[in-house]
């Protein structure tokens, strides 16, 4: 059966409610072009005094029901209200990376997690925040076994920690699980059009872009190419060195060039560039190893 989220549907069950704690400060409200500071405060009490998140998780499946051998997903929901942003795996200068932790039953394949591509959130002070300002999820594929019983129910759990940010930005955390069972009829795809939305915004790999490569020039500059392609922006994913230094577009042929410094052989840079692909805006993961030999 399909969860929901955590607040609101009976068939998913909470393990330890969720905390918050102050992270790094967002110091400062977000320019203009920006989401503008809330004027409520990062936790909102209950009529009991408690406290909870601004912003909620809760675990999904994008199926009611198991079939065997197939594969479905699982996502972490973040329910974001106005004015609050949820970082990314790179926060930038403000916030920290969400930790997000699914388990499934034994013989049930997990692949690697699926972040959407962020925004980027200028402060007045200059610093640079990376995440989501809109309702998001993170995604893991999962491939069921082959054989499963009908007779049995299979139990799901995600723990996440993630942080968000308004006029600071505060931690909290979800624990949670549901249990869906196996059956021989065909099981439908049921992602609500946000969920679809957010699926679709993960990035796609640059090989699959047409006449796609990158190069290395002189003194740290990535060249990356692919046929028909604007480049709008790129967000690095690791906050560490290499660290981009300067973005720019070469003007004959429109390659983007990434300028980074702090590079040296066995590094590797990674990260999510937004583009236009056939007049549409997409997200476009690259990842190329520091130019030289290890030793």
């Amino acid at each position: 059966m399909k969860s929901t989220l955590l607040w609101s549907a009976p068939m998913v069950c909470l393990l330890a409610a969720c905390g918050t704690q102050p992270v790094r400060s967002a110091a400062s409200a977000p320019r203009h072009d920006e989401p503008a500071a809330a004027s409520h405060d990062d936790e909102d009490a209950d009529a009991s005094g408690a406290t909870e998140p601004a912003v909620r998780a809760g675990l999904e499946s994008s199926v009611m029901a198991l079939n065997p051998g197939k594969r479905f997903l699982l996502a972490t929901r973040f329910d974001i209200p106005q004015g609050y942003w949820v970082s990314w795996v790179n926060p930038g200068d403000v916030g920290n990376r969400p930790v997000i932790e699914f388990k499934a039953p034994d013989g049930f394949e997990l692949g690697a997690l699926m972040f959407p591509g962020p925004k980027k959130f200028t402060l007045r002070n200059g610093a640079v925040g990376y995440g989501y300002d809109e309702d998001t999820a993170v995604f893991v594929e999962v491939h069921a076994p082959e054989a499963l019983s009908s007779r049995q129910s299979y139990r799901f759990e995600l723990d996440a920690t993630w942080f968000s940010c308004n006029k600071g930005c505060s931690k909290s955390q979800v624990q949670a699980y549901f249990e869906l069972e196996a059956t021989g009829d065909p099981v439908e795809d049921s992602l609500d059009e946000s969920m679809r939305a957010a699926l679709e915004t993960v990035p796609k790999p640059l090989e699959s872009l047409e006449a796609a490569r990158t190069e290395w020039r002189d003194d740290g500059v990535l060249a990356v190419h692919a046929k028909g392609v604007t480049w709008k922006d790129f967000y690095p994913s690791r906050p560490e060195r290499p660290s981009l230094r300067k973005l720019s577009v070469d003007g004959k042929t429109q390659d983007l060039l990434l300028e980074f410094d702090g590079g040296a052989p066995g590094a590797v840079v990674e990260g999510v560039a937004l583009a236009d692909v056939e007049g549409r805006l997409a997200y476009v993961s690259i990842s190329a190893p520091w130019p030289g030999q290890v030793d």
